[in-house]
């Protein structure tokens, strides 16, 4: 624990985590504040660092860009920000800095402030929060009058169904840095049966034939803030680009409808009322329910990129994200199936 000049503290149990808190104070103080009273990590399961900073002037939440480390997508998810804060879709602004800017590049990564907005996480099984989710979802989808920028660093299942063999073969080589020989031996056989299986059912040109909109790709539960029943903000737009709508539907479908966190085993009934929902408003074709399964397979493969990410910023959860990210491959086809036959 440590202690500021104000009285302020903060502790982290992260190796390492006291040095990446006093360098996202150093980053608060010099651009954006001058004192804070508490900061807290917000880590969750990715590579970036994220934390809560309380100043005299209100809570915010602070991003070192570790996933999107790259200036020019990043001032075009400034102009994104700003167009669904038009629409008045729930998401948090990016603050400006004490020299305006937005984008703050300190010590080799680029770093936004957005204010923290207090709430409640999706509720699994709550049918007034399910109905909601596919409200804002249909809200996003529904935006027209895009600004046109880079395309997401985030590639993953488009890289995978464009160069198969390519992105395989980089996959196995991070593996290799990070895993015996046995590990690596295993993971590749099994990612390659994936693959196959997934490509025999979507190709990249049958994805780019898919109808296109502006999606937040990564819809779970943690991602969605609520008051009462409402939806007051959508977390974490690393993932946010032009892109199959389908995908979306694909993710919420899968994360939302599960019987408990933790779990990959989802409610039948929900799933298919989840997806038959948001066909009422926008249909949604044959096609686009064929291709969930291979989606959400290619979705939950690593790329080499994604893996290296891992091992050099959060090596304490690349175990646990290769244990995560299979069983959750394997497990979409065996929980799926029925599920879309019956829609």
């Amino acid at each position: 624990m440590i202690r500021n000049a104000h009285g302020g503290i903060f502790s982290m149990t992260r190796e390492g985590g006291t040095n990446e808190a006093q360098l996202a104070l150093e980053v608060f103080t010099r651009f954006f504040m001058d004192s804070f009273t508490n900061i807290d990590p917000l880590q969750g399961a990715s590579p970036n660092r994220v934390w809560l900073i309380t100043s005299s002037s209100g809570d915010y939440v602070l991003r070192k860009c570790v996933r999107n480390n790259d200036r020019e997508w990043l001032l075009h998810l400034e102009k994104l920000t700003d167009m669904l804060l038009r629409y008045e879709f729930p998401v948090a602004p990016i603050l400006k800095s004490r020299q305006c800017d937005r984008t703050i590049y300190h010590a080799g990564y680029h770093w936004q402030l957005r204010p923290y907005v207090k709430g409640r996480f999706f509720q699994l099984g709550q049918d007034t929060d399910m109905v909601e989710a596919i409200r804002i979802i249909l809200d996003l989808h529904n935006i027209k009058n895009l600004p046109s920028g880079p395309p997401n660093p985030n590639i993953g299942i488009e890289y995978w169904l464009e160069h198969p063999d390519v992105c395989l073969k980089e996959t196995e080589i991070e593996l290799l840095n990070c895993c015996n020989k046995e590990q690596v031996t295993q993971l590749s056989s099994k990612y390659a049966d994936i693959l196959e299986d997934s490509l025999s059912l979507l190709s990249f040109d049958l994805y780019q034939t898919l109808p296109y909109v502006l999606t937040h790709g990564d819809f779970h539960g943690t991602n969605l803030i609520f008051s009462q029943n409402r939806i007051i903000s959508v977390l974490d737009l690393d993932t946010i680009e032009v892109r199959p709508r389908i995908y979306d539907l694909a993710i919420a479908a899968f994360f939302l409808t599960r019987k408990k966190r933790g779990s990959f085993a989802i409610d039948p009934r929900r799933t298919k009322t989840f997806l038959q929902t948001y066909s009422a408003h926008n249909n949604l074709s044959l096609l686009e329910l064929q291709v969930i399964i291979p989606i959400l397979q290619l979705h939950f493969l690593p790329t080499g990129r994604y893996l290296r990410l891992m091992y050099t910023e959060t090596p304490e959860l690349l175990n646990w994200y290769l244990d995560w990210s299979l069983n959750a491959a394997v497990s979409v086809k065996r929980l799926l199936t029925s599920v879309i036959k019956t829609i």
